[in-house]
């Protein structure tokens, strides 16, 4: 397992050696942030995969902060934070905000009815189809961020729980088959 994940990290000294990484002072070297583990890696993609449904363009940073408290490892915590990327932010966030609608409520408007967009009025009133879109946005702030937050921390713990399986199933197999060796070896 830690072969896989080495392969595509890259060393840890290249990261603190890197000038805007170097920022962050001797908390940076900590080699908690550099071991490849169970802990670390599964503690890592549960920073990553919770920073990731952060709404905002700060989600690496958040995870690189939320690391240092958990020991998680840097480079699978930042580079899990990509599950949310410029092909995945509408469907998942429309998916956040409707998980936040149903439990708060969809937003309606005075008659009691859904807010939609009229995307119809674009083309003929622009400035009528700002407003109105900024008007909804509001409106949907709350049961996005709920919805981010619900979902973040369900994606965060399941993804937790299935590295931890995953490497202790990785780890039961090669004790099997180093097992299985021994005794092949002893029977000859």
């Amino acid at each position: 397992m830690k072969k896989l994940f080495r392969k595509y990290i890259p060393a840890p000294h290249t990261i603190t050696e890197n000038r805007w990484l170097s920022k962050l002072g001797p908390r940076i070297k900590d080699p908690n942030l550099w071991h490849l583990n169970r802990r670390s890696v599964s503690a890592g993609i549960f920073a990553g995969v919770l920073c990731a449904f952060i709404p905002l363009p700060i989600q690496i940073f958040v995870a690189i902060f939320f690391c240092f408290f958990i020991h998680g490892n840097l480079p699978i915590s930042v580079a899990s934070t990509w599950v949310s990327n410029p092909f995945t932010y509408i469907p998942l966030y429309f998916f956040c905000y409707e998980v936040g609608a149903w439990i708060v409520g969809v937003p309606v408007d005075t008659t009691g009815n859904p807010i939609r967009v009229n995307f119809d009025i674009i083309l003929t009133d622009f400035d009528a189809f700002l407003k109105q879109l900024a008007e909804v946005g509001w409106k949907a702030m709350g049961p996005l961020f709920l919805g981010c937050a619900i979902v973040g921390l369900t994606s965060a713990t399941l993804s937790f729980i299935a590295i931890r399986l995953v490497w202790r199933l990785h780890i039961y197999r090669s004790w099997n088959h180093r097992q299985e060796r021994r005794l092949k070896k002893s029977s000859h």
